[in-house]
């Protein structure tokens, strides 16, 4: 990415049972976002990054609401809508591959995520995440 962003360790797979086990929700995220990033090009500054993380966050955490009944479920499906009407193709595409690849890849893992970019420049960037239990709502 041309940036010194920090990459934490996430959750493993662990053999061919595709059981998760605990790790820094933070890598996650980054491998989750990362054909978003790869995709978007290297990031012309820090605000660039943020926006692709809060894209990424939205795409992870969509499908978890629509399963639990979350209220805010549909507030957070019109963010997507609406991201989707001034996004590029290719990159409204890719957004719907995330969603896609959650429910399907990653539809084991059964919370949402909160996640941020912190530093002030892309040479000090640093993802930070946390997961949050998934409840009905």
């Amino acid at each position: 990415m041309g940036s010194k962003l920090k990459r934490l360790k996430g959750l493993r797979k662990l053999g061919d049972d595709g059981r998760w086990v605990p790790g820094k929700i933070s890598e996650l995220i980054y491998d989750f976002a990362r054909p978003l990033l790869d995709a978007m090009g290297p990031p012309r500054n820090i605000d660039d990054l943020r926006n692709a993380f809060k894209l990424a966050t939205l795409c992870w955490n969509l499908p978890v609401f629509e399963r639990t009944g979350n209220p805010q479920h549909q507030e957070l499906q019109r963010q997507f809508d609406a991201s989707l009407k001034i996004m590029p193709e290719p990159i409204a595409s890719l957004l719907h591959q995330l969603v896609t690849d959650r429910k399907s890849k990653f539809g084991q893992i059964p919370f949402w995520v909160i996640a941020e970019v912190r530093g002030s420049s892309l040479d000090d960037a640093t993802v930070y995440a946390e997961a949050r239990r998934a409840t009905s709502g």
